[in-house]
């Protein structure tokens, strides 16, 4: 089975586009966790046999609810990892943003090995014009990385003002992994590490895969996106070259001065000029290319027997936990929560999954 976690606030419609997507893109199931109760939102994915959803409300959180999205993302994401290592270590699991779409070849991904413990995936950025010129996702056109060449020729032109990929994406371009669940290793939003060591896992390169990163496609896409953030609380790390578009931005919405229409006025502004890109140009020169749309084909696999009747038992035994203790500076509090969690699970799902939680390593590795 292919899983993803998602930590998402966004509108209906955006929700409803993203499980679309990724349904029929490879994933088999999506676990959705809700950064606050929306009941639209959540209408949609309950409206989804294949997706399970989470809403991180007060009782979720326990009293210690992390203020720093980022933190917020780890925590749910590695909830999802322990709940996967029990009921499916031999699966795969990808943390995916709102925003994103896979875009692999499941063939390519069941044939590695047991032993591959992780896989990193290519980012491919949504090209962003003013009004969404895309009325399909087939239509839409993806920036791919450049080679040094390509950067100046793009300079030249007066398209970037530096030689840069980090110039060129607007987004994060570091890509994402999918790991197999297991109690012995810890999912970042970019990397996996060993929860003993906190070595990097080692990740198998897909080549002939990525994630489509649907990144503020249009002016009022960034303008949502950003708004959204504001009341999303703070990250733990924002990428150097992305500061000055944060930074204003920040600026613009902490400006008690503006009127709501000046501030959007000035929104605005930092679209043209760091965000919108020059769509006939990248197209001409073959710097952006569509979707492959043989693998946007697929059908998810419903859950097995076994995994339909344990997912949601210990997933409820996760949801009455110390969510501190999934930080991945928590290694104590995990172990503790690991002990306790074995005698819930082994009592609500059977002595196998008692077991398995007790000896602490699920999974290849």
């Amino acid at each position: 089975m292919l899983w993803t976690v998602s930590t998402i606030k966004d509108s209906a419609e955006n929700v409803r586009r993203f499980v679309d997507r990724n349904l029929s893109s490879g994933a088999d199931h999506l676990l959705v966790f809700l950064d606050a109760p929306d009941d639209e939102v959540q209408q949609v994915l309950d409206d989804q046999d294949a997706v399970t959803t989470v809403v991180t409300d007060d009782d979720y959180w326990r009293g210690e609810r992390q203020p720093v999205l980022n933190r917020r993302q780890r925590v749910n994401a590695n909830v999802a990892n322990t709940l996967l290592a029990v009921v499916d270590p031999q699966g795969w699991l990808f943390h995916l943003d709102g925003d994103e779409c896979l875009e692999l070849d499941r063939h390519l991904l069941e044939g590695l090995g047991p032993g591959t413990d992780g896989v990193r995936l290519q980012s491919a950025e949504a090209v962003s014009s003013e009004t969404d010129d895309a009325p399909r996702d087939a239509d839409r056109l993806f920036k791919r990385r450049l080679d040094r060449d390509e950067l100046f020729l793009l300079v030249a032109l007066g398209v970037l003002d530096v030689p840069d990929n980090g110039a060129f994406f607007r987004g994060h371009r570091a890509g994402k992994v999918g790991i197999r669940p297991g109690l012995d290793r810890y999912l970042h939003i970019h990397q996996a590490t060993r929860r003993d060591s906190g070595e990097d896992l080692e990740l198998h390169p897909m080549a002939d895969a990525g994630v489509l990163h649907y990144e503020s496609v249009s002016l009022a896409e960034f303008v949502r996106k950003w708004s959204a953030h504001s009341t999303s609380g703070p990250r733990t790390f924002v990428r150097k070259d992305r500061r000055k578009v944060h930074g204003a931005i920040t600026a613009i919405q902490g400006n008690t001065r503006l009127s709501p229409g000046r501030r959007r006025e000035l929104l605005e502004h930092v679209y043209h000029r760091w965000i919108e890109d020059d769509v006939a140009t990248l197209a001409e020169l073959g710097y952006a290319r569509p979707p492959r749309t043989d693998l946007h084909r697929y059908r998810p696999r419903p859950l097995p027997d076994g995994v339909a009747e344990d997912l949601p038992r210990l997933l409820a035994t996760l949801l009455e936990a110390d969510k501190v203790a999934f930080l991945p500076s928590e290694q104590e509090r995990y172990t503790r929560l690991l002990a306790d969690a074995s005698l819930s699970v082994e009592g609500r799902s059977g002595s196998r999954h008692g077991e398995r939680a007790a000896d602490g390593g699920d999974g290849p590795g």
